[in-house]
């Protein structure tokens, strides 16, 4: 069983990216993956946006990582790059401690070139801090989300599309795995 950390830049609870990080959790975890959550909005952003990386709340994300094989970054793309909360806590994850992992990012927006811009700049900066591996990135649009009284509710497109990202993040964990035995 591989340990996969799932990081959501959500902001807020309900909300569209919160549906999305659900959602992935779930598929993830139907793979037979261990997933860890990740919540940056339970990070101070002051924090994050200091680069203030002796912060307990900052340290303690970190050590989500032990033991991974993947990080999934799930963001919204409403402009051309990743969630400033996103950005800031990459900047102060030790460069070692990405070493070695795949990164997938999973961004929901409006516009599939947002995306394209976000995968991009994403993909720029980690591959400076040297993980094993850049997965495609797995566009969302909102749309594909319903408002129900009880939250928001994903579509079969967006279902489908987590399930195709799911299933490249377990490709890319198991390849980590067997690179480890």
């Amino acid at each position: 069983m591989s340990t996969i950390v799932l990081l959501s830049s959500s902001p807020l609870r309900p909300s569209r990216l919160e549906a999305i990080t659900t959602q992935t959790c779930r598929t993830l975890s139907d793979f037979g993956h261990r997933v860890r959550t990740i919540y940056l909005r339970d990070v101070p952003h002051s924090a994050l946006m200091a680069g203030n990386d002796a912060h307990p709340r900052v340290r303690s994300t970190h050590r989500y990582l032990d033991g991974a094989e993947t990080l999934v970054a799930v963001t919204p793309t409403y402009h051309l790059t990743a969630s400033a909360t996103l950005l800031g806590w990459l900047d102060l994850v030790p460069r070692a401690t990405l070493t070695g992992l795949a990164v997938q990012a999973i961004s929901i927006g409006t516009a599939r070139s947002h995306a394209a811009g976000m995968d991009a700049t994403l993909a720029a900066k980690l591959r400076r801090r040297a993980p094993a591996s850049v997965l495609p990135g797995c566009f969302v649009d909102q749309e594909w989300l319903t408002d129900r009284a009880d939250g928001w509710v994903p579509n079969e497109l967006l279902t489908t599309r987590i399930a195709a990202a799911a299933s490249a993040v377990s490709g890319a964990a198991a390849a980590r795995t067997a690179l480890a035995s």
